[in-house]
Formats: C-alpha cells, sequence, structure tokens
C-alpha cells in the first residue's frame, strides 16, 4: 500500500522507463512485503520466500521498459511471481524424485514448546494452505492476502474469470473441511 501523496504504480513504471531508477526503488518498497508474505504462503518455507521474492524483482527490473500498458503493473507483476513459484513447484517436485532423504525441510519445524495460540493457528492455516494444490493456493493467496480482483487473478493466472471463482470456492471449502476443528 502507499500514501495519498505517493505516485501510482503506473507513473512510477513510466518514470522507470523514462530512466528513473528511483522509480523502480518506490515500486520495490511497495511490493516487497507483498512478495515475501506471497512466497512464504506458496512455498511454506522462509529461505525460498527470500530468493523468489529477489528474483522477481530482478525479472521486473530486466523486463519493466518493456511492459506495454503500465496501467496493468500489478497484475503483470504477480503474473511473473505466480510463474516463478510455479517453476519452483516444478523444480522442487523433480529435486524431490532425485532425493535419496527426500525433501527434510528444517526450517518448517511447526511449534516449538511454548509457542502461543496464535502461532498455532498461523501453522495449521499455513499446513492446511500447503496441503492445496498450486492453482487453488495461488487463486486464495492473490485474492485473500494480497486483494486482486478475480479480473487481475484471471490474468494473473492465464484462465477464465469463471476458473478462478470456482477454484476460490474450492479452496475455501477444502481449508473449511481442513480446519473444521477449529471453526464452531
Amino acid at each position: 500500500m502507499h500514501v495519498e501523496n505517493d505516485p501510482e504504480d503506473e507513473e512510477l513504471v513510466r518514470r522507470f522507463a523514462h530512466g528513473d531508477v528511483d522509480a523502480f526503488a518506490l515500486l520495490v518498497g511497495r511490493y516487497q512485503g507483498a512478495a515475501y508474505r506471497f512466497f512464504l504462503r506458496m512455498t511454506g518455507r522462509g529461505p525460498d520466500a527470500e530468493d523468489l521474492a529477489q528474483e522477481t524483482f530482478v525479472r521486473v527490473y530486466e523486463s519493466l521498459s518493456g511492459l506495454e500498458d503500465p496501467r496493468r503493473f500489478r497484475s503483470w507483476f504477480w503474473a511473473i511471481a505466480s510463474n516463478l513459484v510455479r517453476d519452483h513447484h516444478k523444480y522442487r517436485q523433480h529435486r524431490r524424485h532425485l532425493s535419496i532423504e527426500g525433501d527434510i525441510d528444517l526450517d518448517r519445524d511447526l511449534m516449538e514448546p511454548g509457542s502461543t495460540p496464535a502461532a498455532e493457528l498461523a501453522s495449521r492455516i499455513q499446513s492446511a494452505l500447503q496441503e492445496l494444490d498450486d492453482p487453488r493456493r495461488l487463486v486464495l493467496t492473490l485474492r485473500e492476502y494480497h486483494g486482486l480482483s478475480y479480473e487481475e487473478i484471471a490474468e494473473t493466472a492465464g484462465c477464465s474469470v469463471g476458473a478462478v471463482r470456482w477454484r476460490l470456492h474450492s479452496a475455501r471449502r477444502q481449508l473449511r473441511a481442513r480446519l473444521s476443528d477449529l471453526i464452531e
């Protein structure tokens, strides 16, 4: 989010296209936290989220001057992020098949002794999110955590608005079922 006096994304994209590198820094500042949280929800791993967020900004920087319609920056940005996480999941699937030890992830140790109820709840929700397939987790994350419209999600995910609505409905239903003991 940006404050009232900050320029819109569209203006920052135009300024960057004309050589204003500070405009890109403002875009990074605006989207950095959201990108990290997106990748954390999609991968469940902090180090992966950091790497993917950084790679997203590298790709945005390299391609931004070629963006034809600066008004579409937001959905274009999330499309790059979505493609990166999709590639990441494919790589991890491939690596998992090649690994003798499996994909042991020490960063995902769920709870330490003495954790708070809020931390336990957050952990349960994160675990339930990870159980969703990639298309459902993607639309749910973009809608609920990043506030994208159905149209923006459709453009980002490369599907119809109807498919977005169906995936979102299905994801919510699956989460409710997985967290039913908490919803009473």
